[in-house]
């Protein structure tokens, strides 16, 4: 099957931005136009009452972790669930005005630059496990919320997320997380062909480090 035609280029495609054409395969999800999206295989309805550090072991690991490896894995990302003071200090430098995503981009790059391993596996790890940190550092900062709390990585991913969010009272806290849960399992992925996907694609094959 490897000398199969999958795409003809013609003029007309120049100009739609790509859309139609494949540009590359997935491993970890696939989208099904009538059944919905699936993570390795599992329906992502299926998924949406699992802990989301079992369905990123899932996509990480290509395969359904037992519950001594989602154990193993959970331990390993809250060793790595802090951010250095340095990059604390300039999150909180950053100008808040421009788009949240621009803060976001910004925020990532400086977290690249002081905490970077340049190492493909510990630059993930780290980075999945200081995400819901800086995110909330910034949330907090671009609305004026105030400073952020230290982190509380024993209470999970993403119930430690909503606690560090300045929004809700402690009591609210478990409808948050919740929501935010769910929320995030559904966009982990996305079959790999989506637009930022394919930019992150294309910035990997410059062998540009994780964090850009």
């Amino acid at each position: 099957m490897s000398d199969e035609v999958l795409f003809q280029i013609t003029r007309a495609n120049l100009e739609t931005g790509l859309r139609g054409v494949p540009v590359g395969y997935c491993t970890t999800s696939t989208v099904d136009p009538m059944k919905g999206l699936f993570y390795v295989g599992h329906p992502v309805s299926e998924l949406a009452d699992w802990e989301p550090e079992k369905v990123i072991y899932l996509l990480y690991s290509g395969k359904e972790g037992s519950s001594q490896e989602v154990e193993g894995f959970k331990k390993e990302l809250r060793g790595r669930a802090t951010l250095a003071p340095e990059v604390v200090r300039h999150l909180e430098s950053l100008p808040r005005k421009g788009h949240p995503m621009a803060l976001y981009s910004a925020a990532l790059l400086i977290a690249g630059m002081i905490e970077g391993r340049g190492d493909y596996r510990e630059d993930c790890l780290n980075l999945i496990a200081k995400i819901p940190i800086l995110t909330a550092y910034l949330i907090n900062y671009h609305a004026g919320w105030g400073k952020t709390k230290e982190p509380k990585p024993e209470l999970g991913y993403m119930a430690n997320f909503a606690y560090l969010l300045n929004l809700q009272s402690n009591n609210q806290n478990s409808e948050l997380s919740r929501v935010l849960t769910l929320f995030n399992i559904l966009h982990y992925d996305h079959g790999g062909g989506n637009l930022s996907t394919f930019v992150g694609k294309a910035v990997a094959s410059g062998l540009e480090d994780l964090y850009g």
